[in-house]
């Protein structure tokens, strides 16, 4: 799932209607943080993420789901415009953080 499409869910009040996701706060400008289960997090800035498939967060790697036994398990940040160190695998939380409200959403 593209991560502007995760972030639309909680940026504000509209939460499940296909306009969710908040333009003017996102080009507005606050902070994608991302962290694994080891503490490792990587920000990315709402601007980079505006409806756009280059950063997506996977449970899934080719076509199949990720198995619990894997490093990445349960969610792994992927796309074309996540490089080595932007890489987060273990996903527990992803919090926006910044000029809109603080908003969080940890993995269960």
């Amino acid at each position: 799932m593209p991560l502007w499409l995760l972030a639309g869910f909680v940026d504000d009040a509209d939460q499940h209607s296909e306009n969710a996701f908040n333009d003017t706060l996102a080009l507005a400008g606050y902070q994608v943080v991302i962290t694994a289960a080891d503490g490792y997090s990587t920000t990315i800035d709402s601007t980079a993420i505006t409806r756009n498939s280059n950063y997506i967060v996977a449970n899934t790697r080719d076509g199949a789901h990720i198995p619990d036994s894997d490093d990445d398990w349960p969610l792994r940040l992927v796309g074309p415009a996540v490089n080595g160190g932007q890489s987060v695998a273990q996903i527990v939380s992803i919090d926006l953080l910044g000029k809109c409200a603080r908003l969080r959403s940890t993995v269960a």
